[in-house]
Order: C-alpha cells, then structure tokens, then sequence
C-alpha cells in the first residue's frame, strides 16, 4: 500500500483545489470526497476510501450533512488512521467531544491556515 494515500472529504471545491495542487507539488495520492455519505458506500468497494488511507484530512459542516457519520465508522472499525479536522469553525471541538471522537482527532487545522502549515502538518502525520 502506498504509504501517502491521503483522503479528503470537503465539499468546498475550492478548498478541495487548494489540496490537489499541494498533493501534487508533495507528491501525494489524494482521494477527494464531497460526501460522508458517498464516502462510507465506498467502503464496500476495492476503492475503500477510509481503509486506505494514511491520513483522513476532514471538513466537519457539509452541505446537508457533517462527518460525525466519518468518525462513528473509524471507531467502530477500530481504524487507527490519523484524522485531521479542516474547518474554520472553531466550535466544532465541543462536538468532536460531545459525541465522544476526542480520541480520533490528531489535530485541529484552521481553513485560513498558510499553504506551508498545511503541508507541515500533513507531513507529519504521514512520515509518523
């Protein structure tokens, strides 16, 4: 398996932009997804987006739905994926927390973050 499989569930299209032209200029293999529901049907094909991946970068608000859904199928599954949360909302914490994914979440990352941030962090958890 390819050690720099990175799946990123936005639905920002723009954001998601940002993210493939840094993939590339770091040479990562970047899934993107717009939907956590898309995303865990995925699951139970040879493309598993989760299972494969090495890093999960996720936005929490999607339109019509968030990615607690995400995050119930990375604990029940006991998969131990580093989980990056990409949002401006910095609220969100408290949800991750109420609904008990405190231990999933590696880091919390700032959307307004720099391009250099960014790629630091996601080094870092896939050279761990």
């Amino acid at each position: 398996m390819n050690k720099n499989n990175v799946l990123l569930v936005e639905d920002n299209l723009s954001v998601a932009a940002i993210f493939k032209i840094l993939a590339k200029r770091m040479g990562i293999n970047l899934v993107h997804q717009t939907s956590a529901e898309r995303t865990l049907e995925l699951e139970d094909t040879p493309h598993a987006p989760i299972s494969l991946a090495n890093l999960i970068i996720l936005d929490f608000d999607l339109v019509g739905e968030n990615t607690l859904p995400i995050l119930q199928y990375i604990k029940d599954n006991n998969i131990n994926t580093p989980v990056i949360m990409n949002s401006a909302n910095p609220s969100i914490k408290d949800t991750i927390d109420k609904n008990g994914f405190t231990d999933i979440i590696k880091e919390y990352k700032d959307k307004n973050c720099s391009l250099q941030e960014t790629q630091d962090i996601i080094l870092k958890y896939l050279e761990a």
